[in-house]
């Protein structure tokens, strides 16, 4: 079984040797995933692994009541590999590890599933070696020997030491191991369980077993005494698991949620309704020790009954100094509900069934002083100290954005995209919004300025397509397709109006959205396209641009062949001196989105440098990234869960450079 996973990818350029590499630790909703938590864990597919140790205990056997009768070969061969196996087997692994070419295809399920199954053989001959070899004092395995002067207690010790690693190190209070209190906490650990379960459980077991062979009433069959030796035990320990199980969730720790008050758990509609259950997923989610998912609990002031059946989705953060040197909070979102509408009629001269989607779609915003404490750390105080529930609530903007300076018209009245067509099932979907769509903020601050901008996307309001302003003038253009546009956010927070320029790069006729803005020596950027990583440069004041730089990556090429498509998400931030941040999402009917975080250079040509795995978002496939931000070494990604929930990601800048590590083990 091991070796497909090295001969399949060799004879077919259809699959890929690390196909496994998109599934993430707790991830279940893909084929993928299902398939590698399978061969990771499964008992079935370790079935070799037994038969082959049962097959060396029945050889080694052989050989030692061969004595020195050594005629035949593989008599003979085994002889030699008792003698020497260990020091082999080591050196085997060693060269396996420490040179690139021998490292075996698709090497984090191959070398799980025992494709190093051989050395790893040929170690276990050599540490066993033949009592007639020791009595005569022949020549045994130089490592044998060695390990022979070990004292015997850390051999018995060693089998508790197995089982409870990671029982220890989750109790264990400190995460980053930096010296030998943890290995000296986990063999104290160990002793005491040998000296007080397994050594007594093995003496009790012993006294257990039968003082000779009994037959059974039915032949092949065990005896009832035997029987209940070979089925209790396993039975009693399965029973064990299920209880646990059903009690313990490591992935998914809970912090009560009434803790954390209006710190940041609940969401609800803006009209007050509670939504708390709105998805399956907890208010707060411990994902990991310097991990936390969490609901924003924000809401938006002086709405109509319309605007307050809506639900907040898509949040963007940004926090900046002020021109005081204050920290302020710059939050928005996008206010989303949809309603649908089946009826029969005409399309085209065929009788059709017409899906009416209408997307009532509205930008809010809000600016204030941050009054919260990022630098707090991971455990329920820290959580309810770091204030991201804010304290303001969001407004409306779509009134305040300026379509069409000459006309001096809002952003309404947008128009209607062309209809989808299915003629061979005869159905119809048509999509009507009437606002803007998931806003992201920009820090545009630079030596002259203290500025910031609020990019989103929209259907183009009717008032830059038709003359008069007409939505039925306008419907079904050509021109009437998602589009970029900008629009200066200082104004908007202060109740002003601004005028929201459209970004010209790209297909005026075609959809356009998921730009990633980034600032770069004071002048406006955005990722255009992932893969290849294109580069625009932008206007600011009329969205006027061009594009200047194209790269391509190798890894985003095998993340772009695996998935249906790749796009960006949120506002890259400067990482590192020579590092920007970003997020982009993957999208496949079956499975929905796919969260990574992928940084890129900080100098032209801003080529891709590193991708990393699956961001574990809660919701699944139904979480949409909308945000990144940085503050106090804390990673913050805002998104929404299934169209109903506005949350945040919380990480330490340690375990998101975690998620690039592609060789550490996990599922």
């Amino acid at each position: 079984l091991p070796w497909l996973f090295v001969i399949a990818p060799a004879i077919s350029d259809r699959i890929e040797a690390d196909w496994y590499r998109d599934h993430s630790w707790g991830s279940t909703d893909s084929a993928n995933d299902i398939w590698t938590i399978m061969l990771k864990f499964h008992p079935l597919f370790y079935a070799h692994v037994f038969l082959f140790g049962m097959l060396l205990s029945v050889l080694r056997h052989r050989v030692k009541n061969a004595g020195n009768n050594t005629g035949s070969t593989l008599t003979a061969f085994l002889s030699c590999c008792i003698r020497f196996g260990a020091t082999l087997g080591y050196f085997g692994l060693i060269l396996v590890f420490t040179i690139e070419g021998l490292k075996p295809s698709g090497y984090k399920l191959s070398a799980r599933l025992s494709v190093l199954l051989p050395l790893q053989g040929l170690i276990l001959l050599g540490l066993s070696p033949l009592p007639q070899l020791v009595a005569s004092k022949s020549l045994i395995d130089p490592l044998a020997s060695l390990f022979a002067l070990g004292p015997t207690w850390i051999g018995d010790v060693s089998y508790c030491q197995y089982i409870l690693q990671f029982i220890m190190y989750n109790l264990f209070p400190v995460a980053q191991i930096t010296n030998a209190s943890y290995f000296l906490y986990l063999l104290g650990a160990s002793m005491l369980s040998y000296k007080f379960v397994q050594e007594p459980g093995a003496k009790a077991w012993k006294k257990c077993l039968p003082t000779k062979d009994e037959a059974g009433s039915v032949r092949f069959l065990p005896s009832l005494a035997n029987a209940r030796l070979i089925f209790l035990p396993p039975t009693v320990l399965a029973l064990i698991l299920i209880i646990a199980k059903a009690s313990y969730n490591p992935s998914r720790k809970r912090v009560d949620s009434s803790a954390i008050g209006e710190s940041g758990t609940g969401q609800a509609p803006i009209n007050g309704t509670n939504y708390t259950n709105a998805t399956n997923v907890p208010g707060v989610v411990i994902v990991s020790a310097e991990s936390v998912d969490l609901k924003l609990n924000w809401t938006v002031s002086n709405t109509t009954k319309e605007e307050g059946d809506r639900l907040l989705i898509n949040p963007s953060m940004l926090f900046r100094f002020d021109e005081n040197g204050n920290l302020e909070w710059i939050r928005a979102a996008r206010a989303h509900a949809i309603e649908e509408e089946i009826q029969e009629g005409l399309f085209e001269g065929q009788e059709v069934t017409e899906q009416f989607l209408r997307f009532s779609s509205s930008i809010t915003l809000s600016r204030e002083p941050f009054t919260g404490d990022l630098s707090a750390g991971f455990d329920a105080e820290g959580i309810i100290s770091w204030g991201l529930g804010g304290i303001q609530s969001l407004s409306f903007i779509d009134t305040k954005l300026v379509s069409h300076v000459g006309k001096g018209s809002a952003w309404t009245d947008l128009c209607e995209p062309k209809p989808s067509f299915n003629r061979q099932k005869s159905w119809v979907v048509h999509k009507q919004v009437s606002g803007p769509e998931d806003p992201k903020l920009i820090d545009l601050s630079d030596s002259t300025s203290d500025s910031w901008g609020v990019t989103f996307s929209s259907f183009p309001p009717a008032s830059l397509l038709s003359e008069n302003s007409s939505p039925d003038e306008c419907k079904w253009a050509d021109e009437a397709v998602m589009q970029m546009y900008l629009a200066e956010g200082g104004a908007l927070a202060s109740g002003g109006e601004a005028h929201a320029s459209k970004l010209q790069c790209g297909q005026p006729k075609g959809s356009e959205k998921n730009w990633i803005a980034f600032l770069y020596n004071d002048s406006l950027y955005y990722v255009y396209s992932i893969e290849p990583h294109v580069i625009v440069q932008v206007r600011a004041a009329d969205g006027a641009c061009s594009e200047l730089h194209e790269t391509s990556s190798s890894e985003m090429k095998k993340l772009s062949g695996r998935v249906s498509a790749v796009r960006g998400s949120a506002t890259a931030l400067r990482y590192s001196e020579t590092e920007y941040l970003a997020l982009l999402h993957t999208r496949e009917p079956t499975v929905g989105y796919s969260t990574h975080a992928y940084t890129f250079d900080a100098k032209p040509p801003f080529a891709v440098k590193r991708i990393s795995k699956k961001i574990p978002l809660q919701g699944g496939g139904r979480a949409f990234p909308s945000s990144l931000s940085l503050v106090y070494d804390k990673v913050i990604i805002g998104y929404g869960d299934s169209d109903k929930v506005a949350r945040a990601l919380v990480m330490s800048r340690t375990a998101l450079e975690e998620t690039f590590e592609w060789c550490s083990d996990g599922q």
